[in-house]
């Protein structure tokens, strides 16, 4: 599991280039905005095109538009319509249900994965490892602490999502997290970090619980025991051709080239015998300490989480495949295999042991 130690340095005080600025979204996402114009009064064709934006292209499958252009869109609409409720309304007129039934998804195929997995756990997980392909130069995190997994949406770069898209977007795993599965399940919180609107009748007639605002982050928290929810229509066939096509997308795209993704680097490279500490790291970077903590938490991270999330994630994967666990907590760089037992309690809840028990199960 461990890497080469190996160590890539850029020029001494050279900026990074800008995750956000280089990343694209799938102009077809824009589809319901869209839908949700027209439906309103409002010309699609002469909103987007002010925008530079022919309307036919939300019917290519290929194209795409940079982060900060599609951003731009959503604050436009935003403000044309006077709706602080927009992302919300839009996803009201989508049928989600309907992925069921259709053979291939034409807008975003991470959705259809998530309709088409056996349990929440796994829908979630296909969701955030496809999200890219559609958002490329965003990401959805899942982290768990004690019996609680939180749920979170964020562009690379760390700029202020307008709250239309941000609600948009954790509305959709709302809805799905409560509509899709065997049995609704109710998320135990959903939390934005705008302001409230005026009125609140659009979120609790949308949003399957009654939403927090100016939250400390925007968020959806779920109990972690139902991760294990059945999904009412699984279809293995499908999903197995939806994910070879999401592979392909993602083999894909160009790397971003963000600090994030340096930091992820090099910490996994020391892992494991090196040293992945935050001054051997802003070393490597050719920054001070207090510079690369920062920029980290500009974007919304810190060395300490990135950390936690490198080691969380080899760990899963190791016990998975069956590797001893005090193999595991030595590769990981923990010095006493009661330190790696503590920290996988943090990440999952559980201890090791109970994991593999659970895995085997």
């Amino acid at each position: 599991m461990s890497a080469p130690r190996t160590r890539s340095r850029s020029p001494a005080g050279a900026e990074q280039p800008s995750a956000v600025g280089n990343s694209r979204v799938a102009l077809r996402t824009l589809r319901p905005l869209a839908g949700h114009l027209r439906a309103v009064g409002v010309d699609p064709t002469a909103f987007f095109g002010e925008l530079g934006i022919d309307l036919a292209g939300l019917l290519a499958p290929g194209a795409s538009i940079p982060m900060p252009q599609h951003l731009e869109i959503w604050r436009r609409a935003e403000e044309r319509l006077q709706d602080p409720s927009l992302g919300l309304h839009v996803l009201e007129r989508l049928e989600l249900r309907l992925l069921e039934r259709v053979q291939h998804e034409t807008e975003w195929v991470v959705l259809q994965m998530f309709v088409l997995s056996s349990t929440l756990e796994k829908g979630l997980a296909r969701f955030a490892r496809y999200f890219p392909a559609t958002f490329y130069g965003s990401e959805i995190t899942l982290t768990r602490a004690s019996q609680v997994v939180e749920i979170r949406h964020r562009v690379l770069g760390g700029p202020q999502l307008p709250r239309s898209f941000a609600e948009f977007i954790l509305g959709l795993l709302a809805r799905l997290i409560h509509e899709v599965a065997a049995v609704p399940v109710r998320p135990r919180r959903i939390a934005f970090a705008h302001a409230a609107p005026s009125s609140l009748d659009s979120a609790h007639r949308i949003l399957p619980v009654r939403p927090d605002y100016a939250a400390e982050g925007s968020l959806i928290a779920l109990d972690a025991r139902d991760l294990a929810a059945p999904i009412r229509a699984p279809n293995p066939v499908l999903l197995a051709g939806l994910e070879r096509q999401g592979e392909q997308l993602l083999a894909r795209l160009p790397p971003l080239g963000s600090l994030v993704d340096q930091v992820r680097a090099l910490i996994t490279a020391e892992l494991g015998g090196g040293n992945p500490s935050a001054e051997a790291i802003a070393e490597a970077l050719q920054i001070s300490v207090r510079t690369l903590s920062r920029r980290l938490q500009e974007l919304g991270t810190s060395h300490r989480a990135l950390c936690d999330e490198i080691r969380g994630a080899l760990a899963r994967r190791a016990l998975e495949e069956g590797r001893a666990v005090h193999v595991v907590a030595r590769e990981l760089g923990f010095s006493e295999v009661s330190a790696f037992h503590r920290a996988f309690r943090r990440w999952f809840g559980c201890s090791p042991s109970a994991f593999v028990r659970a895995q085997r199960a």
